[in-house]
């Protein structure tokens, strides 16, 4: 069983770090088919679980961020490291949740290519596949330093 933080602590990152190339996991969306990552265009990327309260508490956040984002070329991504498929296509249905969700059950794909263990952790990616940051944590990511962090990519 995956264990991860899931909380507003900052534990090490032994992933990726600012100014590394997304080696991006091979995971697959939510019917089972593997999709190939976003390419010249901004990516924000979330590691998340449905046993995860911060995780969960975002997620309106996110999806308002795509929505007003994605017609200025912004890519919103999220990865459910859940062992259950069932949970996270439940918990899309009730919170309606409208961009892409992938699943990599266990984290399996996260933790070998990403070294990703603390959950909610959003890394944001410039055109160019370059990390530019890595958030640790729950944030409000359709306002205030999140938001600005994410419009610097657009």
């Amino acid at each position: 069983m995956l264990l991860g933080a899931c909380d507003e602590a900052k534990p090490r990152i032994t992933g990726p770090a600012p100014g590394d190339g997304f080696r991006a996991p091979a995971v697959a969306g939510l019917d089972g088919k593997v999709y190939g990552w976003p390419q010249g265009r901004p990516l924000l990327v979330n590691f998340w679980a449905t046993w995860c309260r911060p995780c969960r508490a975002e997620m309106p956040a996110l999806d308002r961020l795509y929505r007003e984002s994605r017609a200025r070329g912004l890519e919103v991504l999220a990865v459910s490291v859940d062992a259950d498929l069932q949970l996270v296509r439940e918990f899309i249905l009730q919170t309606g949740v409208t961009f892409p969700i992938l699943f990599d059950r266990e984290g399996a794909a996260t933790r070998q290519t990403l070294a990703i263990a603390a959950f909610p952790t959003t890394l944001l990616v410039a055109r160019d596949g370059v990390v530019s940051e890595i958030v640790v944590g729950a944030r409000e990511w359709d306002r205030g330093p999140a938001r600005a962090a994410v419009d610097a990519l657009l």
